[in-house]
């Protein structure tokens, strides 16, 4: 029942003819559509998480598809070059979670001036509002979208660059993120009524520089979320109260909300300063 470059099987009563060559085509290109994926039995397959911290970016940076026998750019036994690599991949993931602190800050602000829009055109139809304020909200909008824009913009140019950095398509979406939340201070270890003993003292103080690196920074960070930008939001929110009351003008309205915006601002910026600083107490090979 042979026949050239094959065999004949029956199943059910019909001829099957199995070609040893279909075979070979079939597991080479099994074989080739398992790389092209990056299945992981190979052990270089893409991350595609959605949050990835400085530490995860840092490792995926590190391993960038192609895989391993592809990489031929970079030196893994230059001190030098792996500097360089660290510090590049450290801006690029700084740059993103600053661009998106400033897109975060420019959407709270729009989202707040385009809720008071919304509620004058309610108060401009019942003749509640003079024409002149609702001019004067459609250009505070308007200002607060430009500036959302832009914002969004520079997100997704350091997104692209990520991309690239990781090996991972262009139009991939994932967030980066600090190493603790922001408005989370570090907790202060309770005092234990028995003393610790020498050795653990010794070996404590030797770390301490180390964790206080950002210590005022991480402060200063926490006074904000936790104290400032709260005051800031309660002193906005009863500024609108008084002005729907006519207690006072919109022009002072929209002039305290840009000053919470620049402190929401603040806030993002401060974030990822904190993580610059906390990033550059860490030991420096990759």
């Amino acid at each position: 029942m042979g026949e050239a470059a094959g065999f004949v099987t029956y199943k059910n009563g019909r001829r099957n003819i199995l070609c040893h060559n279909h075979q070979s085509f079939i597991r080479v290109g099994l074989f080739s559509f398992l790389i092209a994926s990056g299945v992981g039995f190979l052990g270089w397959a893409a991350d595609d998480s959605t949050e990835l911290t400085l530490s995860q970016f840092r490792a995926q940076a590190k391993n960038p598809r192609p895989p391993a026998p592809m990489r031929g750019s970079r030196s893994r036994e230059d001190p030098a070059a792996e500097a360089e690599f660290r510090q590049r991949a450290d801006a690029l993931f700084f740059n993103l979670l600053s661009a998106q602190g400033k897109e975060a800050a420019a959407r709270q602000s729009l989202d707040r001036i385009s809720g008071w829009s919304k509620a004058a055109e309610a108060r401009l139809a019942a003749q509640q509002l003079a024409p002149l304020d609702m001019e004067l909200l459609h250009f505070a909008e308007a200002k607060a979208a430009s500036r959302l824009a832009q914002s969004e913009g520079e997100r997704r140019q350091m997104l692209q660059e990520a991309n690239r950095l990781l090996g991972r398509e262009p139009s991939s979406s994932f967030v980066v993120l600090p190493n603790k939340t922001a408005s989370d201070p570090p907790e202060e270890p309770q005092k234990s009524k028995t003393p610790a003993p020498a050795s653990a003292t010794t070996s404590s103080s030797e770390t301490e520089p180390s964790r206080n690196a950002s210590s005022d920074l991480t402060k200063l960070q926490s006074r904000m979320g936790k104290e400032l930008l709260p005051q800031a939001h309660e002193l906005l929110g009863k500024m609108y109260q008084s002005y729907l009351f006519g207690g006072v003008a919109l022009s002072d309205l929209l002039w305290v909300e840009e000053e919470v915006y620049d402190a929401e601002l603040q806030y993002q910026l401060l974030v990822v300063e904190t993580e610059k600083e906390v990033a550059s107490a860490e030991p420096s090979s990759l």
